[in-house]
């Protein structure tokens, strides 16, 4: 596919995540309007985390990919940024300034406040989405009601080769977990221990999922733990520190300061996050009507210049690892190996069950194994990564369907080509004196 065929696509599937956030927000903001402190919002946002990933997927089918390490970065990156707004970000801008923190006098409904609909949430994740990926309801119907009323052994063997998972699905349960811990830790400590219990959670759940009831998924390489790390761990710890500082800025959120001069108490603007002041600092308070207590006012101070100065090192990091090398390709080549020469043919390894070649194949439903798109007869079998040990490759090879429909080899290159040059043994002649 074509550079700029490339750009439209990937213009308009942004286009189409943008519109389904929004769409998540605006749906979000009219549970909360209509049933405040209710277990309406946690619930949407519940169902949503779970669905999003098959509408993520459905959206970057229109995208197009030469690797499954691009594919599955592009899905982790549209699974993540929807979780995070849906899940943080989205209840911090509709909750009320006053509705930050919980109010326990005995008169005021602590439902109300943004920390009470966290708590609901983060349970979620901790029991609920581990729970239904346990249930696995699809694989025990295939096994429990399809496989018994299969027509053949092949279409049985297919009830049986588990649940498909995405690893950008996986990678994201934890970025999202830990967003939202991080996020909310200033105003509810306690977000750090339960995101830690449900991260465990999802470690001992995913575990046993992924040795009993997942298929085995292609091996994509390091990709996305790289992006992980670089970008979205990143992300969390800079908007943990930023948003902290504006957190401890807001205390007592009650909007009223003593005014020194008449001994009353009056009205003060005392968000500085939506006024948009970076870093909130103490100095930034409006004269007359200091709100923060010393201890408050250093705390503040200490997270204030922490963000700022850290947000100054991302941005030049940023620049440095990823802008500048973007610039600087334009003008010359900057490729670099990447890895060292062993000095170990790929013939004498190639037997080796981790390692394969590149031979096209296609999963589809209702198959026991990929449907392979190529001649096999000049490559390899272990190049393939698996074997039927029963039927060989001959069933499952669609160009071998394809020969037997018109009567001859496909014409005009339908298939891919693939071939191998092993290396021969040198065959050395001693002559005799």
């Amino acid at each position: 596919v074509k550079s700029p065929v490339r750009a439209v696509q990937y213009v308009g599937t942004t286009i189409a995540l943008i519109v389904f956030i929004v769409w998540s927000g605006f749906f979000i903001y009219g549970l909360e309007s209509s049933f405040p402190g209710t277990f309406y919002t946690p619930l949407f946002i519940t169902i949503t985390n779970i669905l999003v990933p098959k509408i993520c997927d459905f959206i970057n089918a229109f995208e197009s990919h030469s690797t499954e390490g691009s594919r599955q970065s592009s899905l982790y990156i549209k699974i993540a940024l929807f979780r995070w707004f849906n899940s943080a970000i989205c209840l911090s801008i509709i909750m009320g300034f006053i509705e930050s923190i919980s109010i326990e006098d005995g008169q005021e409904e602590t439902k109300d406040s943004l920390t009470y609909s966290v708590y609901p949430i983060i349970f979620a994740e901790m029991f609920t989405i581990p729970l239904i990926k346990l249930l696995d309801i699809m694989g025990n119907i295939r096994k429990h009601i399809l496989a018994p009323r299969a027509r053949d052994q092949d279409t049985m063997n297919a009830c049986f080769i588990g649940g498909r998972f995405e690893l950008a699905e996986r990678y994201t349960d934890a970025t999202k977990v830990l967003f939202v811990a991080l996020f909310y830790s200033a105003i509810l400590p306690e977000s750090l221990f339960l995101g830690a219990a449900a991260l465990l959670i999802h470690f001992i759940i995913g575990k046993f999922c992924l040795l009993r009831l997942w298929r085995p998924s292609a091996d994509i390489g390091p990709v996305l733990a790289r992006l992980s790390r670089n970008y979205f761990f990143s992300v969390s710890l800079v908007t943990h520190v930023v948003m902290s500082a504006y957190w401890w800025s807001g205390y007592p959120y009650d909007k009223v300061c003593l005014n020194e001069e008449t001994g009353q108490y009056d009205y003060c603007d005392q968000d500085m996050f939506r006024a948009a002041i970076f870093p909130p600092l103490p100095r930034f308070q409006p004269e007359g009507g200091e709100w923060m207590t010393s201890s408050q006012a250093t705390l503040t101070s200490l997270y204030g210049w922490t963000s700022l100065v850290i947000v100054i090192f991302a941005a030049l990091v940023v620049l440095k690892e990823y802008i500048f090398p973007l610039i600087e390709q334009l003008f010359c080549s900057t490729y670099e190996p990447d890895g060292k020469d062993q000095g170990i043919d790929f013939t004498d390894v190639q037997h080796l069950h981790e390692i394969m070649g590149y031979v096209p194949q296609v999963r589809e439903g209702g198959f026991s194994h990929p449907l392979i798109a190529c001649d096999l007869r000049d490559i390899h079998d272990d190049l393939v990564g698996w074997k039927d040990q029963f039927q060989g490759f001959k069933p499952h090879s669609l160009y071998l369907d394809a020969c037997s429909i018109i009567k001859g080899d496909p014409v005009n290159q339908a298939f891919s080509v693939m071939k191998t040059w092993p290396k021969e043994p040198v065959k050395l002649e001693m002559s005799s004196h």
